[in-house]
């Protein structure tokens, strides 16, 4: 009896110990890239529409949303002026790929309908601009447009 409970206690831990590992990293997430138009140099954009559309007619999935490659553009806060790479995101972005938000928050649906000018940064575009300053609630400025730091 003694073994048959041991036993059933490291398989207990065990599947304790992997669902903590799998907590820790991101979620597994599939991407969707339509086809260029080669002709007229164009690429569908996914929408809201679509976006609803897959929701509806996949199988499976926890939580579906978009994103856009932006670019690289000059970020300026005060005086400091910094090149970063941006990507426009839809509502749930970070949840569905499992990302980890480690200050301020995610978007909210509210961002979104409401038109906020908000921005979420990493951690070394961060240091690079506000140094040891917290930068949530600051402006920074991006293609010439103001965001706020969520």
């Amino acid at each position: 009896m003694a073994a048959v409970n041991a036993t059933l206690q490291v398989g207990n831990i065990s599947r304790a110990i992997i669902a903590e590992q799998l907590s820790q990293r991101e979620s597994p997430h599939v991407s969707i890239f339509p086809r260029r138009n080669r002709i007229r140099n164009t690429r569908l954009a996914l929408g809201v529409a679509e976006m609803d559309y897959l929701a509806r007619h996949l199988r499976g999935f926890h939580a579906i949303t978009t994103s856009d490659w932006v670019g690289t553009h000059p970020v300026l806060y005060q005086d400091r002026e910094l090149q970063a790479g941006m990507q426009t995101v839809a509502p749930y972005f970070f949840e569905t790929v499992g990302a980890r938000i480690e200050r301020g928050r995610a978007f909210l649906p509210e961002d979104f309908d409401e038109y906020r000018p908000t921005a979420i940064i990493d951690e070394d575009l961060a240091e690079q601009l506000f140094g040891d300053r917290d930068p949530l609630g600051e402006r920074i400025y991006a293609e010439g447009r103001p965001y706020f730091i969520v």
